[in-house]
């Protein structure tokens, strides 16, 4: 009976110090939001948007609940987007919409979802659904914030976009046209 305590209370000394071990976090791998959001900022700055996004995630993961998740979002969109890295900045975005809907810079996030849309249209003879999406998006703005700061670039994106839906339908036509399938 007191050779099977003492393995007992071995057994839980060694489970107790593997799980410490575990656990333990070491400060000079733990930074604080204030230095996180500044090092993603700095790496921001100097355009430096891989090293950027790594920064402020870490943030959204280790600090879900700080102030700055609002900013570290769009931060993310932000490097995402001027990266060209438009179907993660489109993630992002929508995220932070998701997570802020009322924020200041909604009308930007949703301008840049839109921009990101746009930019990954493809010439007027391809599938077009990304412009349709991007259309879909600039009059959203429109619709839901007339006097937006983004309302006029958003009108003249609609524009464009119709432009290129206007081409993709004449093409089909002169297509139909050219092969004299007049029915179709």
């Amino acid at each position: 009976v007191l050779l099977d305590t003492l393995r007992l209370t071995a057994g839980f000394f060694i489970l107790l110090f593997f799980i410490g071990c575990a656990t333990n976090k070491t400060t000079e791998n733990s930074f604080s939001v204030t230095e996180l959001y500044s090092s993603g900022n700095k790496a921001f700055n100097n355009k430096k948007y891989k090293d950027a996004v790594e920064s402020f995630k870490k943030i959204k993961i280790e600090f879900p609940e700080s102030s700055t998740t609002s900013k570290v979002r769009l931060k993310i969109g932000e490097s995402y987007y001027l990266d060209k890295k438009f179907e993660e900045a489109v993630s992002e975005y929508r995220e932070f919409l998701d997570y802020h809907p009322a924020n200041k810079n909604k009308d930007m996030a949703k301008y840049r979802i839109g921009m990101s849309l746009y930019n990954q249209m493809l010439p007027s003879e391809l599938d077009q659904s990304k412009t349709e999406e991007a259309l879909k998006q600039f009059k959203d703005i429109l619709k839901e914030n007339p006097n937006s700061p983004y309302a006029l670039k958003s009108s003249e994106k609609i524009k464009k976009c119709n432009e290129r839906l206007a081409r993709q339908e004449y093409s089909i036509g002169n297509f139909y046209y050219r092969t004299k399938r007049y029915r179709a």
